[in-house]
């Protein structure tokens, strides 16, 4: 991201590594205005919020998965004061791409 590059936010959030010109060039190439396409992305990711916290993995052909991950509990040292504490068992959201997304990336096609 240039040191010009505008910040985008989502809600008061705002979206590190995005562009302002990301929203601007989906508007152009899809001739929809660019607030409908910002209200479009954030209800896209509310609803992938919201599915991975029901624990619903989220798909997308061609592009890749959210999924919900489970980590086992485990136990952890805290070496400057000699104590050990348990982590609990809990989910993390993780995103798997497609076969098709990587080699797109990678230049295979």
């Amino acid at each position: 991201m240039s040191a010009t590059a505008k910040q985008v936010t989502i809600g008061n959030n705002p979206v590190r590594g995005a562009k302002h010109s990301d929203s601007l060039q989906i508007a152009k190439t899809t001739g929809i205005d660019k607030a409908a396409v910002v209200t479009v992305i954030e209800q896209f990711m509310t609803v992938v919020k919201d599915s991975l916290a029901h624990g619903e993995n989220v798909y997308l052909r061609g592009f890749g998965s959210f999924v919900v991950k489970q980590r086992a509990e485990k136990t952890a040292r805290n070496i400057s004061k000699n104590t050990t504490l348990v982590i609990p068992a809990h989910n993390i959201p993780a995103f798997k791409p497609a076969n098709v997304f990587k080699n797109e990336v990678s230049g295979l096609k």
